[in-house]
């Protein structure tokens, strides 16, 4: 479901929706809404500037998008209850984002399981439901163009222990997407889970702090990324995009 409010100048909050989102990949959804830069739309999608998506799941793969997804909607309508997504990005039905192999699946006799697949070599693993993403956001700028998902990965030991997911630790990973690869995607000519991240980056959190990505903003003017974690206290971390050729 997709919910939103209207907030007025002197201070009234009006509800608007919600909308139910279809198809109905519940767990495709689980992160939020953002737009889509303007030029992207034009170019791709028809105009439409709203997404939804982040994927992944906690329990199992069912409706998951086995890493980063990325859904373009329709525009909310107060007359109608279903929005329409098409996706831009996700992984489903085997398909599984890359990610690296620093991992085991703790199942008997070391066999995959519905938490995840083994991975091949110490460089080659598959996304497993406890490796998390619940935010994302485009960066547009003269020079620099992409698709950012803020992945927690886990890391060493992974299990299902007394009704508890558990792993040997987490790091922060983000994943960039080349546009390009979305738009094929939205224009027919490639599918969801054949977009491959051009880059995967650790990116270790100022201070330590753990927890996923839930909130970001990027502000062109001064090339800052303002990024916010659900474990972090209320601190907002920043980072500045460098310009190169």
């Amino acid at each position: 479901m997709l919910g939103a409010s209207r907030l007025d100048d002197n201070g009234t909050i009006t509800p608007l929706g919600a909308w139910k989102v279809e198809p109905g990949m519940y767990k495709w959804y689980w992160g939020g809404a953002i737009n889509l830069p303007r030029a992207f739309a034009d170019k791709y999608t028809g105009g439409k500037t709203l997404a939804v998506g982040f994927g992944t799941g906690y329990s199992g793969t069912y409706a998951e998008s086995h890493g980063p997804s990325l859904s373009v909607v329709t525009d909310p309508d107060p007359a109608k209850d279903v929005l329409s997504a098409t996706h831009l990005l996700g992984y489903y039905k085997g398909e599984s984002a890359p990610r690296d192999g620093l991992y085991f699946i703790a199942t008997n006799e070391g066999r995959d399981s519905w938490i995840g697949k083994q991975p091949d070599s110490p460089t080659k693993g598959y996304y497993t439901c406890s490796d998390l993403v619940r935010n994302g956001i485009f960066i547009n700028t003269p020079k620099k163009h992409g698709f950012i998902a803020f992945v927690h990965l886990q890391m060493g030991r992974i299990g299902y222990d007394y009704g508890s997911g558990t792993s040997g630790g987490a790091v922060q990973c983000w994943y960039c997407y080349d546009p390009k690869e979305l738009g094929a995607v939205a224009q027919g000519r490639s599918k969801p889970g054949q977009s491959l991240p051009q880059a995967r980056t650790n990116v270790p959190l100022p201070g330590g702090t753990g927890g996923f990505i839930t909130g970001s903003c990027f502000d062109e003017e001064t090339s800052l990324l303002y990024l916010y974690n659900v474990e972090g206290h209320g601190c907002i971390h920043a980072y500045r995009l460098k310009e190169t050729n």
